[in-house]
């Protein structure tokens, strides 16, 4: 379980290091549904600049 701080959201995420994918994640607001093909989690910049991506691209909801 992975945790951190975004625009001032706390977000967490869940990840399955057997199927090495993440699983859906829980946001606060909004409720978005955060698709990327597999992420290890090192150092908390590396995670920043991969939630602005994401952020920018606006994931896809299902």
């Amino acid at each position: 379980c992975v945790k951190w701080t975004h625009n001032g959201n706390s977000i967490t995420i869940y990840a399955e290091d057997r199927e090495s994918r993440l699983v859906h994640p829980m946001i606060p607001v909004p409720t978005y549904t955060i698709e990327v093909p597999s992420i290890r989690v090192c150092k908390e910049e590396e995670i920043s600049q991969s939630l602005s991506r994401l952020a920018i691209q606006k994931p896809k909801k299902q």
